[in-house]
């Protein structure tokens, strides 16, 4: 069974026999946010939504990294460039 933490996330208070990862994060209110949008349009856990977003931020970077750019075309057909970058409290800039 999972509790919440003072923090938002999930915890499990069973014992775990694997070697995965576990976070525990207070997350800023735009994040926490995003966190929640995230939650609510796609009917996922916190667990989840943080996965599936560590996994896009990774490629992205990965991309950018090797000389890529993130361009998003909105609904009316436009192209746009994403400058992306983050300051040191993890605010996009």
């Amino acid at each position: 069974m999972s509790t919440p933490t003072s923090a938002g996330a999930e915890s499990d208070p069973s014992p775990t026999t694997d070697d995965r990862p576990r976070l525990n994060s207070i997350l800023i209110p735009a994040a926490s946010e995003a966190l929640e949008r995230a939650r609510a349009r796609h009917g996922l856990s916190r667990a989840d939504a943080v996965n599936h977003a560590l996994q896009l931020y990774g490629f992205i970077v990965d991309q950018l990294a090797a000389g890529g750019t993130l361009l998003i075309r909105d609904a009316q057909g436009s192209v746009n460039r994403v400058d992306v970058r983050f300051g040191p409290d993890g605010e996009a800039l």
